[in-house]
């Protein structure tokens, strides 16, 4: 059956939803983020996992302040599980408002411009306990209009858009790259007469095969979340 919906649309699984509820859980009273990685498909989002706020974040009843290097680590670490091929990388924020605080903040709003500016646009969201727990998303363009975006939990369509690396192709990565290494170093890496030269040649072309297959991080450490 034909089912109207928003023009943009996020897609959860029971993994997301739990984690949003164990973060509240956490910190009753106070404000908490939770980052999350997930794909776009032209106007549908996808998520299954959270980052929570982190080890050394700073909560209060009107503002968190994520632990970003933790955060960021974390939200990037658990993307490296997904196969993106198709659709774009994306990345979504959301946090607890205090009860009658319906909309994003002026202090929300830098946040938001800057993350939909690095992606695109990306949905935002807002958790509320006021008794009840809910969630409302919102899309933010890179001017930071914002389109309220409808949202189900839907671990069949996440699934389907952004399936889990296959583990025989991702097996072939790393030992291809182990072998690519093991030679690179047999002929540049041999003690001679020019070994510190060299040494310094090798230091880099290490450091570089290194990151070959690692994604790219979502964001900067810079990227600061003040929610107010």
């Amino acid at each position: 059956m034909f089912r109207c919906k928003e023009k943009y649309h996020v897609y959860i699984t029971h993994n997301t939803y739990r984690g949003m509820l164990l973060e509240a859980g956490r910190h009753p009273g106070n404000e908490s983020i939770i980052q999350m990685p997930g794909i776009r498909i032209g106007n549908d989002f996808y998520f299954d996992m959270v980052a929570d706020s982190g080890i050394n974040a700073t909560y209060t009843p009107t503002m968190c302040e994520k632990d970003h290097a933790y955060a960021d680590h974390l939200a990037t670490r658990l993307s490296e599980y997904y196969d993106f091929s198709n659709g774009q990388l994306t990345v979504s924020q959301v946090h607890r408002h205090p009860d009658g605080c319906l909309r994003f903040s002026a202090g929300d709003r830098p946040a938001n411009i800057k993350l939909a500016q690095q992606y695109g646009g990306v949905v935002n969201g807002l958790l509320f306990i006021d008794p009840e727990f809910r969630i409302r998303f919102w899309y933010i363009d890179e001017d930071g209009g914002e389109t309220e975006a409808g949202y189900e939990i839907n671990d069949k369509a996440v699934r389907t858009a952004m399936p889990r690396i296959d583990l025989h192709k991702l097996k072939e990565t790393v030992e291809r790259n182990e072998v690519t290494l093991k030679g690179f170093r047999k002929t540049w890496c041999r003690p001679t007469e020019e070994s510190e030269a060299k040494g310094s040649i090798c230091s880099k072309f290490v450091g570089l095969l290194r990151g070959i297959g690692r994604r790219e991080k979502l964001w900067t450490t810079e990227q600061k979340k003040s929610c107010r």
